[in-house]
Formats: C-alpha cells, structure tokens, sequence
C-alpha cells in the first residue's frame, strides 16, 4: 500500500535535522543551483543532514509496513489476576509505521552516522496517538485525600524515527499533546464504566490536573545479544539504555529482556504503549512464538501526573526517584499478524501509595508485504 506522506516527512525532519537559515524566498537548495553559488550541503550547514530535493519529492515511495495497536488496563481483559481501578488504569495507542524513501532513509543514516556510525543501518518510521488515564486509589470518592495520587488524563500525538543495524537500535520521538481535561480521559472513563453494568461511577474528576500542552522527547538505544540454540528453542537477550525529557517526564532508565521460544524475530524486543515497538526488524518464516521476561528500574526527575501542572497549582503528591518494574509476557506471530500478551508490575512511585501496582497489555500488529 502506498500513502501520500508529505506531513509525516515535514514532522520528522522537525527533529533529526536542525533548521537552516536562509535568504528570504531562496530555499538552500534552489540557491545552490544559482551561479557561483555553494554547494547544497555548504547551504545546509555542517551540523544538518545533507539533503537535496528528491527526500521530499519522492513522498509518494513511502509505504505504510504496519499497524500496531496498543491496550494496557488495571482490570477487566488485559490484567487477568488481581482486577483493580486505580493509578495508571488505562491506556490505548494507535501506531502507523513507515517504510520511508530510500533519499529519506538515507539523510537519516548521515544524520546519524555524524555521531554513532551504523552502515548500511535499516531506517523505519511512524506516527501514533495515546491516551493515559490516572486515578486515585478509589474512584467513588468526590474529593479524595491530598495523599492520593491526581486524577490526570494525557492524550498525545507522537512522531518517532528509528534505526538499526544487526545488533544494535535507536529510537528517538517526539510527542506533542495535552494534560488535564483537554485528553478527554474523563469522558473517556465515565462513558466505558456507564457502557458495562456493575461498574463503579468515578467521582473525583473535578480534582484532576489543570490544561497544560505538554511536549517530550524520548531517546533508547538497545543492543541484541547473539542467540543461542536451546535444542529447538532459540534465546537472545535485549539491554537497553534511555532517557525522556520534557514537561511530561525528565528522567532515565534502563532494562533487560530475555526471550525464549521458536523462530525468533530479528527485532529488539516485544513493544508496550508507554515504550514504543521496533519497526525495523523482521519475523521470518510463516510463524513464530515466544515467552518474555524483562525487568529494569528508571531514575525519575519529574513525572507531571505526580508532580503535578508545570505552571498552574494542582494536586501532587511526593513521587519516589527510583521506580522497579518486571514485566512477562508472550508474543505470537502468523503469517501477517501478530499478537502479545504481557503483565507488568511496578514497585512504589510515590510515598503515600502504600503498594505497588500492576496492569496489563494487549498488542496486536498488521504487517504489510514489503
């Protein structure tokens, strides 16, 4: 399938090239081709990526490679043990990923070569849109305790590159969106809880965080280690280092991840709405299964659904530095479509919270011939 991207390649080169300057109605290239004139890279600049008009002229080569949809939930599907409504309590992300240009995936593999060269490294692409929904720890009462975590919903909308080679992948995104009533989390979660029967009214909206545009920025790099063979199960190992910053989140983290099972994919570890999926990789044969552990801890400098609003005063309550989480789970591929299964944990993040909590996450990804 073959989609006009224009606005997705404007985005993009929003973030992994800087700006340019140049003379009034004269683009850097156009004055390049003028008499006399520099080249289009002395144009550009020594610290921007060496482009020429083909990147945005051949929009109409990029192809859309797949759909991924994301759903995490305390309760009902998703989390089979343990059903709660509470904290972080849902979730959904819908992801397109991109096949770009080979002049786009070329600017980026220069763009990135300046700083960590990767040959001949694959380059993917995507855009998604998510909503968070933050609760206290009951949602029948109207004014809950100033120890209780905000109420805060998020909806953002993301654009992200990566690239990879063999065994090693980054991924860099962007996020745009808003906090408060704006996310829509409240009539989100009053609809769903009105829709079924036996379902708790949430009261406490009227305390959630105040409007604020929010932007983040999001860096992980992954590295892959050699498989090994295990009679006719294959394992690998996944580490990975990254940070966020922004008014959403200013903070660093790190994990590992194992995955045990047959045919394993050449990509860097199972995806989770509040991380991202590698668009890079490939799942080759017909099929493919395997079990998941990943566990891993994240230094936190600022969480704004703790913390609360950057500029307005909000409820908030005293968040922990350092957050634990294990995460298990299963991945399922057949032919084009594939599909996981995870729960995760997570220790305390503030300090009133009492216990940690838990929640899990459904996945289900369209790959397209390619």
């Amino acid at each position: 399938m073959i989609v006009r991207t224009e606005a997705a390649v404007l985005v993009l080169l929003a973030f992994v090239a800087p700006a340019w300057s140049r003379q009034p109605d004269v683009t850097p290239i156009e004055a390049a081709a003028q008499p006399g004139a520099p080249s289009a890279d002395d144009a550009l600049g020594d610290g921007a990526i060496s482009l020429d008009s083909h990147v945005l002229d051949d929009a109409n080569d990029w192809s859309i490679r797949q759909l991924n949809v994301y759903w995490d939930n305390d309760g009902t599907v998703p989390k089979l043990l343990n059903d709660s409504d509470r904290h972080y309590t849902n979730g959904t992300k819908l992801e397109i990923a991109l096949t770009p240009s080979e002049s786009f995936a070329d600017a980026v593999r220069t763009f990135g070569d300046r700083f960590d060269p990767m040959p001949g490294a694959r380059v993917g692409v995507g855009l998604n849109v998510a909503q968070h929904i933050y609760t206290a720890f009951d949602i029948t009462i109207a004014n809950p305790p100033s120890t209780a975590r905000p109420y805060a919903g998020y909806l953002a909308f993301g654009a992200f590159v990566q690239r990879a080679s063999d065994d090693v992948h980054d991924h860099l995104e962007l996020s745009l969106g808003v906090v408060g009533e704006w996310s829509g989390a409240e009539a989100t979660q009053k609809f769903i809880h009105a829709a079924f029967p036996n379902q708790d009214k949430p009261q406490g909206w009227g305390t959630q965080l105040s409007n604020e545009l929010a932007i983040n920025l999001r860096y992980q790099r992954s590295w892959r280690f050699q498989k090994a063979q295990i009679g006719r199960l294959e394992l690998d190992g996944i580490p990975r280092l990254g940070f966020d910053a922004g008014n959403v989140f200013v903070r660093a983290n790190a994990d590992l991840t194992f995955r045990l099972g047959f045919n394993l994919p050449d990509d860097f570890g199972p995806g989770r709405l509040l991380d991202y999926s590698d668009v890079t990789g490939t799942w080759g044969g017909d099929w493919g299964v395997y079990a998941y552990v990943r566990g891993g801890a994240r230094a936190v400098a600022r969480n704004i659904f703790l913390d609360g609003n950057t500029f307005a005063n909000s409820r908030s309550v005293d968040k922990r530095p350092i957050v634990a989480s294990i995460t298990a789970g299963l991945m399922g591929r057949y032919h084009h479509l594939e599909a996981g299964w995870s729960i995760t944990w997570l220790s305390e993040e503030f300090d009133t919270q009492g216990n940690g909590d838990s929640f899990g996450t459904l996945f289900a990804r369209l790959s397209f011939p390619f």
